[in-house]
């Protein structure tokens, strides 16, 4: 059941954690969306002028509902003007429109209409940006894999590799699906915040302070939700390895009767997944309930506020109402955006580190051109001495060891399990270089191991 080779060391499982590569810590949101940007700088760029354009037609839209309430006969029975109703008459001066109602409800369908069209193009946009992100890092993770020296590969468990290419960069995926959302939930609040403050500068102060004040209210709740995505990648790795050794060893594992055992270690592992994703569960949704409750304040505090001390007109506190009611739910949106993001970050963290990390030590790339070492008399071993990790990193795997190997011969090696079998392969192959000794092939050394 040992999927280390023979004569390895102890499991490489005192890794540093997520999120530090090489004592140098990477960037949680910030790293993700350069990530993000870097690799589609194209699609990126379209989608911010679609996410403009969306949040324009939409804080346009609202700015309608003034002229439409005005021409309704909720301003007043004198019809006096406001500073909200006065900017949609410069605005329309501008644009040499009459505000009618028919302008006006044929204007606000117009709108509707193109912001569902530009929303309906961001979205399958966003879509492909998020394929292509994920698509992106597999395929550079499984390249840094495959250009990884063997001597690095042998000691990281396989099933931490699979976590990483499945599970890991799925996770990243929508960790960058998540930014994108902020982004376009940012980008509409601050256009609605931007009509509000043309309205009455006041109470936006007031319903930005609130924002700011929920948005503060549940940041514990979100670094908490930081260290539960720890917990999430850890234990989802050691799920990963739980399965890899029992159904690579399952053979082993039936002879000794030992099949209670394994399931017990991966029940217990499953678990422990199942409370770090309970735990994220009970404080995304208290993180709900504080955002709920201090929205619904707010709002009421803001129409309360516009009534007694801003001094105005019914059609500018409805829509003031309606930018609130908007605006602040946004907060929330962002909360939890913000909260599930820090869930997902060490996923990423642990990708890119293992990126990195694999990056740092790949072999140079095979020259085409050189011929290749044939056998033709004997392979001899000359007092080799190896260890996983590194000269005096434990006990060794092969000691000075001597060994001819006629060509065209079959040689058995036997020995129990960690002798040594598998690492005296590796060598013989070029995989592993030598602590001391030599590996000669008809008296020529064998060089370029991995």
């Amino acid at each position: 059941m040992n999927a280390r080779p023979d004569g390895a060391g102890p499991r490489p499982g005192g890794r540093a954690p997520a999120g530090r590569a090489r004592g140098r810590p990477l960037d949680g949101a910030g790293g993700l969306a350069r990530a993000l940007l870097a690799q589609q700088p194209r699609r990126a760029a379209v989608a911010l002028v679609l996410l403009f354009v969306s949040a324009a037609t939409g804080a346009f839209g609202i700015a309608l509902i003034l002229p439409l309430l005005y021409l309704a006969g909720l301003g007043g029975a004198d019809g006096a003007a406001s500073g909200g109703r006065d900017a949609v008459d410069r605005a329309a001066g501008a644009l040499g429109v009459e505000l009618t109602l028919p302008a006006l409800l044929t204007a606000f369908v117009l709108l509707v209409a193109l912001r569902s069209a530009v929303a309906w193009r961001r979205e399958l946009h966003v879509a492909v940006m998020r394929h292509a992100f994920i698509d992106g890092l597999r395929e550079r993770l499984y390249s840094a894999t495959a250009d990884a020296p063997w001597s690095l590969l042998v000691r990281r468990r396989q099933s931490d590799l699979l976590h990483a290419l499945t599970q890991d960069v799925n996770r990243a995926g929508q960790g960058a699906m998540l930014l994108i959302q902020g982004s376009v939930t940012a980008t509409f609040a601050l256009a609605q915040v931007a009509l509000a403050a043309a309205i009455s500068p006041p109470v936006t102060a007031g319903m930005v302070l609130a924002g700011g004040v929920l948005l503060a209210a549940t940041r514990p709740l979100v670094r908490r939700s930081r260290t539960l995505g720890d917990r999430l990648t850890v234990g989802g790795r050691a799920k990963h390895a739980a399965m890899a050794e029992f159904l690579g060893g399952l053979k082993l594992a039936k002879s000794e009767g030992a099949e209670a055992r394994h399931a017990r270690e991966f029940t217990a592992a499953v678990a422990d997944l199942r409370r770090g994703q309970l735990a994220f569960v009970r404080a995304n949704a208290a993180a709900r309930g504080v955002v709920n409750v201090g929205a619904a304040a707010a709002i009421a505090a803001l129409v309360w506020l516009a009534v007694r001390y801003a001094g105005l007109g019914a059609p500018e506190v409805l829509v003031l109402a309606l930018i609130a009611v908007r605006v602040l739910p946004a907060a929330q949106r962002l909360q939890q955006l913000a909260q599930q993001l820090a869930h997902l970050l060490p996923a990423w963290l642990h990708a890119a580190e293992m990126e990195r990390e694999l990056r740092a030590e790949a072999e140079p790339p095979a020259d085409p051109s050189a011929a290749p070492m044939l056998l033709r008399r004997e392979l001899r071993v000359r007092r080799v001495s190896f260890s996983y990790g590194g000269p005096g990193a434990g006990r060794p795997a092969l000691t000075d060891l001597d060994l001819n190997v006629p060509a065209h011969r079959l040689v058995a090696v036997t020995g129990p399990s960690g002798a040594g079998k598998t690492t005296l392969a590796d060598v013989l192959m070029g995989l592993l270089a030598p602590d001391a000794g030599a590996v000669e092939v008809d008296g020529a050394p064998l060089d370029g191991a991995g």
